[in-house]
């Protein structure tokens, strides 16, 4: 795949975008920023332990278009459609004294982690100095050249189950090279590093047609107890030599990336040159809007299409009426490809609730205006209207839609610990977008 293909964002449901997350290098934010992009019902995160293989039950991974997790390159091979690879990097030695701070504020009382085939030297950890770390031979293992390992490791039959991906150590059948790995990493269709993050962002809505992304919530962030100035220059050599490997593939990825950003800093500034586009964050969002169609009023949609959403769970089917439930968060938004100099009105069904509270608490806002919602009840089925009020001018983005409700819940008879626990709001089955009578 050309690493230089920009992509339109309603196209994504043709590929598999497959993130692989190295950790400690802003995976779990970036994971984040996919699930928005693709939908949570499209999208899979997988938990593998680095060394011991994936616990959970093989499952098909072709039948998502999106899909993150510690796994290594080689889970190519397990993939039958078109797919797009993604990654981040992240200086090896501020990688590794991260990945010490993430196992020594581990929770032992977790019973997934007691459960772990590791878990004695889990329980070791945290009486470690780094020094320590870095010289047993379980952690040493892995953190040493852990980003190399990852995307440079070759297995040398077909594989036909996840959990043969792993581990990602060299042995009998596999073995990792600088060398492969530089040269998958120059085809990843997405690079990005964590130490520049916003414009990796900024890369990512160019590259695949998203809205663009500013101050993106930080995930699974470790607080630092140590920082590299004060180990000694006796442990900094340590680490460096076992990730010798690292840097050198962290300096080359670097080199990409920053390519990549003059790439499309070049391009963008070439196609806005005449205007008075100077914000990176405004060209981008005239990139967004021209990718995305806008649609013709009257619209209707039924949460099919891949528009930028948050909040939701997957889309249920049953008995062929389709609807969509709200959560675990309070607020779910959905970007619709509209504009509009004219008012509109807003219309749209909530097919179930949990409680009538949360029926009631229900508001709409569009681009953070607060719209006035009119309930009404039409052969037992729950209606909201509301007038969009007219745009003096057209803007460079769709709409963002906001769904708030005063709370989620369990549905009657579960609790956190229950199978397939949900906290659910409303599900809706459609909205409508019409001229306003």
């Amino acid at each position: 795949m050309n690493p230089h293909i920009l992509f339109d964002h309603n196209s994504l449901n043709r590929y598999l975008l497959c993130f692989v997350h190295i950790p400690k290098t802003a995976g779990s934010s970036f994971t984040d920023v996919l699930i928005t992009v693709i939908g949570q019902d499209k999208f899979r995160t997988l938990f593998p332990d680095i060394l011991s293989g994936f616990k959970e039950a093989d499952f098909d991974i072709n039948t998502y278009n999106g899909i993150s997790g510690h796994f290594p390159y080689e889970i190519r091979k397990l993939i039958s459609k078109p797919a797009l690879f993604l990654t981040f990097l992240r200086d090896p030695l501020s990688r590794s004294l991260s990945h010490f701070n993430q196992f020594q504020r581990m929770n032992l009382d977790d019973p997934l982690i007691q459960r772990s085939e590791n878990y004695h030297y889990y329980e070791q950890v945290g009486q470690m100095t780094f020094e320590d770390f870095i010289e047993h031979p379980f952690f040493g293992e892995q953190i040493s050249n852990l980003e190399t390992r990852m995307l440079g490791l070759l297995i040398d039959h077909p594989i036909h189950q996840l959990k043969e991906v792993m581990p990602i150590n060299e042995a009998e059948d596999r073995f990792f090279s600088l060398e492969l790995a530089k040269e998958r990493l120059e085809q990843f269709t997405f690079i990005g590093i964590q130490e520049k993050f916003q414009e990796s962002l900024d890369i990512f809505s160019y590259q695949f047609g998203t809205r663009p992304i500013k101050n993106p919530p930080e995930l699974n962030i470790s607080s630092n107890k140590i920082q590299l100035t004060t180990l000694s220059e006796q442990v900094i050599e340590k680490l460096g030599q076992l990730n010798k490997l690292d840097v050198e593939l962290y300096e080359f990825g670097q080199m990409l990336f920053t390519k990549r950003y003059s790439e499309m800093i070049s391009t963008l500034n070439r196609e806005y040159q005449q205007a008075d586009h100077n914000s990176l964050y405004e060209m981008l969002s005239i990139e967004f809007y021209k990718k995305n169609k806008i649609r013709e009023i009257p619209y209707r949609y039924e949460f099919e299409e891949v528009y930028q959403r948050s909040g939701w769970y997957p889309l249920e089917r049953v008995n062929g009426e389709m609807w969509i439930w709200s959560g675990p968060e309070t607020t779910s938004t959905v970007d619709l490809p509209f504009d509009h100099t004219d008012n509109l009105q807003v219309r749209f069904q909530v097919t179930h609730f949990i409680e009538f509270d949360i029926l009631e608490s229900l508001e709409l806002r569009i681009d953070d205006q607060r719209i006035h919602l009119i309930h009404t009840i039409e052969n037992g089925i729950h209606l909201f209207t509301g007038i969009i009020p007219a745009s003096p001018e057209r803007t460079h983005f769709p709409r963002r839609l906001s769904f708030y409700v005063n709370r989620t819940v369990y549905p009657s008879g579960m609790t956190a610990e229950s199978p397939d626990a949900r906290l659910l709001g409303i599900a809706l089955s459609w909205i409508e977008i019409t001229p306003a009578e």
